[in-house]
């Protein structure tokens, strides 16, 4: 599926660049494969719910079939378009009840917290996001069959998938002040429906990992174009599995990936603007002044009218007008641009296989 993917891809993006000069509307295409892991929505997790993974992609494929980024100071569209394509992958129970526990031994008592701005006040607890990501990897190398050595320096940048993990842990069983559940034993025993009165109490009257700090978030700004704050999900997702706030120091490999792709989206969108602008400069002049009105190549050193270049084409079987610029030169320019648009094609197969450093070079 992905190499069916890339190549209807490549055979787009060469016919949509070769138009750039006719529609200038038309965005660069990037596919995008989002994988997204369901943990807990097989009827097991705090909330029971029961998720269709093929419904789900079928949904998400008509509702979100592209995507196009935008610019987070203008709000200006980028000349970049996603095409997405969704793989859904259902965890079984098993993994839910491992996440869980890790979950649970991993939270560490911080005092109390808020529920709302004026809601009651509950326990605390912190997790150390470094603690229980290896438990995620696991899970992520299990269901991608991929080595669960870790990544190093060398294998950062292979063609690896990227996953979303959408969660439905149960806080009551998370509760780490309940020592009568035991996880071990759910771990492949019959998780029991839930009442109505179990349900309400399904938050479990305690927060994790949620650091009420009062002040404005790194990741929040007003923005006088939108007239309203915005937020940069740069900064606000993908750090850890748990938001934008945690006590570890580390920057993810995920989030510096996130900064590595808009450095090469804001590259590739200044270069589509100047090929298209530098390619239609060429071919309006071009047709103005290298060619007569029948797209014949003009020489010659006297200047004629239009009416005068038609007649003398149709008796005379010749055209003559001066040559302002070489035509070498003007056939130079456009091979030079139809070389940087195969470089876009294959910028573009380089961002599906998420080799951002290969890509990083190629838009530079």
């Amino acid at each position: 599926m992905m190499h069916t993917v890339r190549e209807s891809n490549n055979n787009r993006q060469s016919k949509q660049l070769s138009y750039s000069d006719t529609n200038r509307e038309v965005p660069f295409q990037v596919p995008v494969k989002v994988n997204i892991v369901l943990i807990g929505f097989n009827n097991d997790g705090g909330y029971r719910y029961m998720v269709d993974a093929h419904k789900l992609e079928e949904f998400l494929r008509i509702s979100f079939p592209s995507h196009r980024p935008s610019c987070l100071e203008t709000g200006e569209l980028l000349d970049i378009e996603h095409h997405i394509v969704y793989n859904v992958f259902p965890a079984g129970q098993p993994e839910l009840i491992a996440l869980e526990k890790a979950l649970k031994e991993a939270m560490v008592p911080a005092g109390t917290a808020r529920e709302s701005d004026y809601g009651r006040e509950v326990p605390l607890f912190e997790v150390d996001a470094t603690a229980v990501e290896s438990v995620f990897q696991k899970l992520y190398s299990y269901i991608f069959d991929m080595d669960n050595s870790g990544y190093n320096a060398a294998e950062m940048d292979r063609p690896v998938p990227s996953a979303i993990f959408i969660v439905n842990f149960d806080k009551v069983r998370m509760d780490p002040r309940n020592k009568e559940i035991d996880l071990d034993s759910l771990m492949y025993g019959k998780i029991t429906q839930r009442t109505e009165e179990e349900m309400k109490r399904q938050e479990g009257e305690y927060i994790y990992l949620l650091l009420d700090i009062r002040l404005s978030a790194p990741y929040e700004k007003a923005s006088h174009v939108h007239e309203r704050s915005i937020v940069n999900w740069l900064w606000s997702a993908g750090c850890h599995p748990f938001g934008p706030f945690s006590n570890t120091s580390q920057m993810s490999q995920m989030l510096q990936d996130v900064a590595l792709r808009n450095t090469i989206y804001a590259r590739v969108d200044s270069a589509l603007h100047r090929i298209r602008d530098t390619s239609e400069y060429v071919q309006t002049f071009a047709a103005e002044y290298l060619k007569t009105p029948l797209s014949e190549p003009v020489k010659g050193k006297k200047n004629k009218s239009s009416t005068e270049l038609w007649l003398e084409k149709f008796y005379k079987k010749k055209t003559n007008l001066p040559e302002p610029l070489p035509h070498e030169l003007v056939e130079r320019l456009e091979k030079f641009l139809d070389n940087l648009e195969e470089e876009l094609v294959d910028l573009s197969s380089l961002l599906y296989d998420h080799r951002l450093q290969d890509a990083h070079l190629n838009s530079s």
